[in-house]
């Protein structure tokens, strides 16, 4: 079975991995290579515990970058 994995990257610099056919499946460690050792391990868990059938619960479809532009927040206005 094939997953989309998404990795990001956190304020701390970890690296936290989401499966997004499987809500709630996450990871996270200090490299790449130790968030996805985490995040197959996460899966097969997963599939054993929530998913006794080994399907997925959706199907990624695709994935957009959007852009969206900076505001001005008026700070004056909060206090």
């Amino acid at each position: 079975m094939k997953f989309g994995v998404f990795i990001e990257r956190d304020r701390e610099g970890n690296y936290v991995s989401s499966v997004a056919e499987l809500p709630g499946c996450h990871a996270k460690a200090r490299s790449i290579d130790a968030v996805m050792t985490k995040i197959l391990d996460a899966v097969d868990t997963y599939l054993d515990v929530e998913n006794h059938d080994n399907e997925p619960l959706y199907e990624l479809v695709d994935i957009k970058v959007i852009d969206v532009p900076k505001k001005e927040i008026d700070l004056a206005a909060f206090r």
